[in-house]
């Protein structure tokens, strides 16, 4: 029998008695680390999901997401974000098909200010940055704010 692998120090992983993130762990699955990822109110965000070994592809990652649904959305609740990150998806297709297949449901973009360019299906990329000049937004002002 493998040894058992020890907590993160950010209290992540398997031993770490954080039932969300063990529950995510599976022998296509580990907990990962990313150089964007901060600690937020003790808890690391996103949450970081990577592969617990080379070449998981989206089909097995599809199946993952199948068989751990409620953990995923309950992971997302928990830590406010969870990143797959690592996986041998080639294409918008096949990371679009993940999520279809995933029965995740799909929330609708909202507005805002980030301009986001579509990739496949309803699937839109995550930021594309534009600088805007500055200028009145505000034409019933009759004075510059």
């Amino acid at each position: 029998m493998p040894p058992k692998k020890k907590a993160k120090a950010d209290g992540t992983g398997p031993g770490s008695g954080c039932p969300v993130a063990e529950a995510l762990v599976s022998p296509l699955v580990q907990i990962g680390a990313h150089s964007a990822q901060k600690q937020q109110m003790g808890k690391p965000f996103p949450l970081v999901l990577s592969p617990a070994q080379a070449g998981v592809n989206f089909v097995e990652l599809q199946e993952y997401f199948l068989a751990r649904h409620d953990a995923i959305l309950k992971a997302v609740s928990e830590y406010g974000a969870v990143m797959f990150t690592g996986f041998d998806v080639a294409s918008g297709s096949e990371w679009a098909s993940v999520l279809y297949k995933s029965g995740l449901k799909q929330c609708e973009y909202i507005g805002g200010a980030a301009v986001r360019k579509l990739v496949v299906g309803s699937e839109k990329r995550m930021n594309d940055v534009q600088v805007c000049p500055l200028r009145r937004h505000s034409p019933c002002l009759e004075t510059w704010p």
